[in-house]
Protein backbone atom coordinates (compact mmCIF):
# COMPACT_ATOMS: atom_id res chain seq x y z
CA UNK A 1 0.00 0.00 0.00
CA UNK A 2 1.32 3.23 -0.39
CA UNK A 3 -0.11 6.25 1.37
CA UNK A 4 0.89 10.35 1.18
CA UNK A 5 -0.63 13.06 2.83
CA UNK A 6 -0.05 16.35 1.04
CA UNK A 7 -1.31 19.78 1.78
CA UNK A 8 -1.70 21.46 -2.44
CA UNK A 9 -1.22 24.59 -3.14
CA UNK A 10 -2.64 23.90 -6.59
CA UNK A 11 -5.19 21.77 -8.33
CA UNK A 12 -2.65 19.87 -9.82
CA UNK A 13 -0.44 17.08 -8.24
CA UNK A 14 1.85 14.75 -10.18
CA UNK A 15 2.57 11.54 -7.91
CA UNK A 16 4.99 8.80 -8.51
CA UNK A 17 3.22 4.59 -8.80
CA UNK A 18 5.54 2.30 -7.08
CA UNK A 19 7.09 -0.28 -9.85
CA UNK A 20 5.01 -3.63 -8.26
CA UNK A 21 2.23 -1.76 -9.07
CA UNK A 22 2.65 -1.36 -12.49
CA UNK A 23 0.46 -3.03 -14.88
CA UNK A 24 -2.12 -3.83 -12.41
CA UNK A 25 -5.05 -1.75 -11.16
CA UNK A 26 -4.92 0.58 -8.37
CA UNK A 27 -7.29 2.44 -7.12
CA UNK A 28 -6.61 6.39 -6.29
CA UNK A 29 -8.39 8.58 -3.88
CA UNK A 30 -8.65 11.96 -2.84
CA UNK A 31 -9.77 12.48 0.27
CA UNK A 32 -9.51 15.55 2.95
CA UNK A 33 -7.82 14.60 5.83
CA UNK A 34 -8.28 15.59 9.63
CA UNK A 35 -6.28 14.88 12.33
CA UNK A 36 -6.45 15.77 16.19
CA UNK A 37 -3.43 17.68 17.47
CA UNK A 38 -1.74 16.01 20.55
CA UNK A 39 -2.65 19.13 22.22
CA UNK A 40 -6.27 19.54 21.35
CA UNK A 41 -6.67 15.77 22.63
CA UNK A 42 -9.77 15.02 24.62
CA UNK A 43 -8.44 13.56 27.88
CA UNK A 44 -10.85 11.29 29.22
CA UNK A 45 -11.98 11.41 32.73
CA UNK A 46 -11.85 7.97 34.86
CA UNK A 47 -14.27 6.05 33.17
CA UNK A 48 -13.80 2.75 35.48
CA UNK A 49 -17.00 3.61 37.22
CA UNK A 50 -19.12 3.78 33.99
CA UNK A 51 -17.84 0.32 32.95
CA UNK A 52 -18.62 -0.77 35.90
CA UNK A 53 -22.46 0.26 35.68
CA UNK A 54 -22.66 -0.89 32.39
CA UNK A 55 -21.13 -4.47 32.98
CA UNK A 56 -23.58 -4.73 35.93
CA UNK A 57 -26.60 -3.75 33.76
CA UNK A 58 -25.56 -5.74 30.81
CA UNK A 59 -25.94 -8.91 33.19
CA UNK A 60 -29.05 -8.24 34.19
CA UNK A 61 -30.74 -7.76 30.59
CA UNK A 62 -28.49 -9.81 28.36
CA UNK A 63 -30.15 -13.16 27.71
CA UNK A 64 -28.85 -15.56 25.21
CA UNK A 65 -30.09 -18.49 25.97
CA UNK A 66 -33.17 -17.81 23.31
CA UNK A 67 -30.49 -16.96 20.74
CA UNK A 68 -30.42 -19.53 17.88
CA UNK A 69 -26.73 -18.11 16.66
CA UNK A 70 -25.24 -18.94 20.13
CA UNK A 71 -25.80 -22.86 19.67
CA UNK A 72 -23.17 -23.20 16.65
CA UNK A 73 -20.71 -21.46 18.67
Amino acid sequence: MYREIIKPTTQRHMIEIPKEYLNQEVEILVLPFSYYQKDKKRKLKNIDPMIALQTSSMQETWNNSEDEAWDEL
